[in-house]
């Protein structure tokens, strides 16, 4: 089983094989080129550019938006201001002097400003009055040593480039927190607790809010019920460039990520698109890891998500993309004690599964499932000891299965697909240039030394090749 370091290996191998520059070579690649980055990519695998093995001869490229700038000179009286449960709101929020509540504090705040919270519970406030700035944005932030508990209601935030950092949110029967609306963006929450809820997330960004970040927090506990879904972070209609990077996210009712459009308990829109979840730990929902409905321009990323059983509300699927969700790539992510570890349907159309770790599964033991459907890609896959490696519904089209490993699989692929050239070992083979051997895989599912995986898989793959070829499988042996 990968610990959070084998996220970070593979995270770190992810973004070792992008170059992160733009469409036209000549920068970084920020948010407003991803969707167009992603469906060139899945366009290439779909479409057999990039040599005989019908993909692209780079990877699908890293969002790498500039992380929003410190402000100022932090250390300068002229941009700190201080809260404190013991202060007062006729104070000049001074370290000596603070103000008592951050909802009065955010009202004074300028661009370049940072407010330190110290210990203690506050109430819920609303960020309305004034923008930061990509130069001097505001931060709120837990005083150096502190945790401020924010109890009882929502963080509602409706301006630009405000961070928020090393908060504990316990909204009660509350949203925890809210980028909402068009004036809200380049926001970041980061560092922070969001737990026990019992409203429908935990973290949402909706209403046209974007650039936002979700970085590095704890969410879990957002809980309605035995039979009510609730979830940690809801991205809905409307959100352009959404990065949900490091967080762990568990103990909720629904999931850990989901990604809703009209019609789904969220207002009209355009679907979210842009949308990056990279190096997150998921665990312990009732339903999914990450649920992908009807938004645009995915990049399922580097992450771990175990313990996705059957429940009474899911057939315990890891990731689940469907509902007329388009140009998701999902790549190198570890899943495990899944019933059902991918799975794709209702208009799920232009999604590429590659480079993932499947492994231990419960239940129904299924590695990736594709249904209703068209453009669907599982390739260069590690699937071990499922009842069912990869499986093909009637209803899906345009299936190509290609340079997996199906390893202790009772079947390893079922239903109608192009299926050509994976390496099978303990499990009947299937298609045409099947190799049958021991992939020899280590602990981190790496092909050791003699490996049947080894430089033997269709050449022209969008990863790094070590070799003559690449492997068969998720990682190259480099």
């Amino acid at each position: 089983m990968f610990s959070r370091l084998i996220v970070t290996s593979l995270l770190a191998a992810s973004l070792a094989a992008c170059n992160g520059q733009g469409t036209d070579g000549s920068g970084p690649l920020g948010p407003d080129d991803l969707g167009n980055a992603i469906g060139d990519a899945i366009g290439d695998v779909i479409g057999g550019k990039g040599g005989s093995g019908g993909v692209p001869t780079s990877p699908t490229p890293t969002p790498s938006e500039p992380k929003p700038a410190e402000p100022t000179t932090p250390e300068d009286p002229a941009v700190l201001r201080y809260v404190a449960t013991d202060g007062n709101d006729g104070n000049p929020g001074t370290k000596e002097l603070p103000w008592r509540t951050p909802g009065h504090a955010v009202r004074q705040a300028q661009p370049g400003m940072k407010i330190l919270l110290r210990g203690g519970t506050y109430g819920p406030f609303t960020i309305d009055a004034v923008d930061g700035t990509a130069e001097a944005p505001i931060v709120l932030a837990a005083a150096p040593g502190s945790r401020p508990v924010i109890s009882g209601g929502t963080v509602l935030v409706r301006r630009a480039h405000w961070q928020l950092e090393g908060l504990e949110v316990r909204p009660g029967a509350n949203a925890g927190v809210r980028f909402t609306g068009s004036g809200a963006h380049h926001g970041v929450l980061r560092g922070s607790i969001v737990r026990d809820g019992s409203a429908a997330y935990g973290v949402s960004v909706d209403l046209g809010a974007n650039r936002i970040t979700i970085e590095g927090n704890e969410i879990m506990n957002i809980w309605r019920g035995a039979d009510v879904d609730a979830h940690g972070i809801v991205i809905q209609p409307d959100a352009v460039g959404v990065k949900i990077l490091g967080n762990e996210i568990h103990g909720n009712s629904g999931d850990s990520v989901q990604c809703i459009g009209p019609n789904q308990d969220a207002p009209a829109g355009a679907p979210a698109r842009d949308l990056l979840i990279e190096g997150n730990l998921f665990y312990g929902d009732r339903e999914n890891a990450v649920d992908i409905k009807w938004c645009e321009g995915v990049v399922i990323r580097g992450n771990v998500a175990r313990g996705y059983r059957k429940s009474a509300t899911s057939n315990g699927e890891a990731i689940v993309i469907h509902r007329g969700a388009r140009n998701v790539v999902v790549e190198r992510n570890d899943i495990s004690e899944a019933s059902r570890g991918v799975v794709t349907g209702v208009g799920a159309n232009e999604i590429v599964v590659r480079r993932n770790v499947i492994h231990r599964p419960v239940d129904e033991k299924v590695g990736i499932i594709f249904g209703e459907g068209s453009s669907q890609v599982a390739r260069h896959n590690t699937i071990v000891g499922a009842s069912r490696g990869v499986n093909v519904l009637a209803e899906a089209r345009g299936v190509t299965v290609r340079n997996n490993i199906f390893s202790g699989c009772s079947q390893s692929v079922t239903g109608s697909a192009t299926i050509d050239s994976n390496l099978f070992f303990g499990s009947p083979s299937a298609g045409s240039g099947a190799v049958t051997g021991d992939p020899q895989l280590d602990a981190e599912f790496k092909p050791a030394a003699g490996s049947a995986a080894i430089d033997r898989a269709v050449p022209g793959d969008e990863a790094e090749v070590c070799g003559t070829a690449p492997d068969f499988g998720a990682i190259e042996r480099c």
